[in-house]
């Protein structure tokens, strides 16, 4: 498949569509999208799959993420469609993560959220296939390899998962 970085130190936008696909019985690859802030614009593709061997992944990887319809890193409509061709692995190792609006898919893909401080969940996150969902705070990059997230006592280094229904992220 191979790789392809989106990325800057400051601040970086994804409107694009990015290919990092397999062919053939080759594995998949890699899409990498990262900076100290980042936004991806709703209608943004990634297809980093491949026919025939391992998933590929999209990194979505800001110093923050926010899960939104509207003004967030990311909507859950890009999220979604992403899954349908690879996982997706949002990952953080000095901030926080925020779901503000449902994350509602049908994946065989795994959705990670990985945080090295806190996890906030004010609306759903469903999978009506097998795909896993990860959500693991107090990740310090090196805590567990996402690909052994099916073992179980898989377990972050500090921070904190909230699951609330207060809109305004105040932990319950």
């Amino acid at each position: 498949g191979g790789t392809i970085a989106v990325w800057s130190d400051q601040s970086t936008q994804f409107a694009g569509s990015a290919s990092a696909r397999g062919a053939g019985k080759g594995n998949s690859g890699l899409v990498e999208t990262s900076g100290g802030s980042l936004t991806v614009a709703d209608g943004a593709t990634v297809d980093a799959g491949a026919p025939v061997g391992l998933a590929g992944d999209w990194l979505i990887d800001p110093t923050n993420i926010s899960i939104k319809n509207s003004g967030g890193t990311v909507s859950p409509a890009t999220i979604e469609n992403s899954l349908a061709n690879n996982d997706v692995t949002e990952p953080t190792t000095n901030g926080t993560i925020t779901v503000y609006d449902q994350i509602a898919y049908n994946s065989s893909h795994n959705l990670n959220l990985l945080a090295g401080g806190d996890i906030y969940i004010a609306a759903d996150i469903q999978n009506s296939s097998t795909g896993a969902i990860n959500v693991v705070a107090g990740w310090d990059g090196t805590t567990t390899n996402p690909a052994l997230f099916g073992n179980s006592g898989v377990y972050g280094n500090g921070g904190s998962v909230y699951v609330t229904s207060d809109y305004d992220l105040d932990p319950i």
